[in-house]
């Protein structure tokens, strides 16, 4: 997978108590080597959590680059652009939604990791600057 740390080696050096995001897309064939239990339908996340035996919250995968980058917003400016975040850990998630919310996304809570294949590719929020009100009527 493409990632900014290779998640085979994770649980060698991570503190047991580090919160662990995923930030990545599957992309078979393009990016990644075909998964069999994804392409079966198992959410990527799902899958990633049980290869490093972690808990995962997914977050900051639904967005291009340039969005994050230029168009964050400070909390209570109008039209601010939603993401989903989603986990099993609520506080974990919790933790997460913050860190979104500083960076200048609405945060929107997407529910267990399970639910997560609705931040993935070929989702309807997928690589959308929708503002929350927007991505809760596609999605939610």
């Amino acid at each position: 997978m493409h990632q900014a740390v290779g998640w085979i080696i994770v649980s060698d050096f991570l503190h047991e108590q580090a919160i662990v995001v995923d930030t990545s897309n599957y992309y078979p064939g393009i990016m990644n080597e075909p998964i069999a239990d994804i392409d079966q339908g198992k959410p990527e996340s799902v899958w990633l959590a049980e290869q490093i035996g972690r808990p995962v919250i997914k977050a900051f995968n639904m967005l291009l680059a340039h969005s994050l980058i230029h168009l964050g917003k400070a909390k209570g400016e109008a039209d601010r652009i939603a993401m989903f975040v989603a986990g099993d850990n609520l506080e974990d998630k919790q933790k997460v939604m913050t860190l979104v919310e500083d960076c200048g996304f609405e945060a929107l809570d997407n529910g267990n990791l399970a639910h997560s294949w609705t931040q993935q590719p070929n989702s309807a929020g997928y690589c959308c600057d929708y503002t929350a009100d927007e991505l809760r009527k596609l999605l939610l």
